[in-house]
């Protein structure tokens, strides 16, 4: 795994400061400079050669004269799993009602994984010997938010369900 700190980023629409999109990068000027350009570039056919909805929101500025502006979320240490920081952050700003211009996460489904039970947190914890306060600090969370999780009073985000997947790659359970 990639040792650098990583930047789970937003980009704002500068009309009403609203997140559109989230990534993640080693290099937030670079990565921000890269989204504005190339936008007007062209396959050999004629069509634009990047045709996201991020894209075209960002054509869209362009054409006001306007440029999307970064804001960053949360430095990450790779031990926390920056990928999985960028799922949760996407998660939380999507249930928060962010319009967020990113793809789905698990495509073909509309929404994503299944939720987690609190007792299928539990039991992952319980299978590593871990606290609360120790699955927080893997997942890159305060203990506070399984607690809440594991009985009932907070619904357990659905990117969880993909965190506790990685984690289970890199801790299995004790046998």
């Amino acid at each position: 795994m990639d040792e650098r700190r990583h930047t789970v980023y937003g980009l704002t629409d500068p009309r009403d400061g609203r997140v559109r999109y989230v990534g993640l990068t080693h290099d937030p000027a670079g990565r921000l400079t890269g989204h504005h350009t190339g936008l007007d570039r062209r396959q050999p056919n004629g069509d634009l050669a990047r045709v996201t909805r991020k894209d075209d929101w960002l054509r869209a500025l362009q054409a006001e004269g306007l440029r999307a502006q970064m804001v960053v979320l949360e430095e990450v240490d790779a031990s926390a799993d920056p990928v999985v920081r960028e799922a949760l952050w996407i998660d939380r700003l999507r249930t928060g009602g962010a319009d967020l211009l990113n793809g789905r996460v698990n495509v073909g489904t509309e929404r994503g994984p299944e939720r987690l039970s609190p007792e299928e947190v539990a039991a992952f914890r319980a299978a590593r010997g871990w606290s609360q306060r120790e699955l927080g600090l893997h997942l890159g969370l305060d203990g506070s938010a399984v607690s809440l999780w594991e009985t009932g009073r907070r619904g357990v985000p659905r990117l969880v369900r993909l965190a506790l997947e990685r984690l289970e790659q890199m801790h299995p359970a004790a046998s």
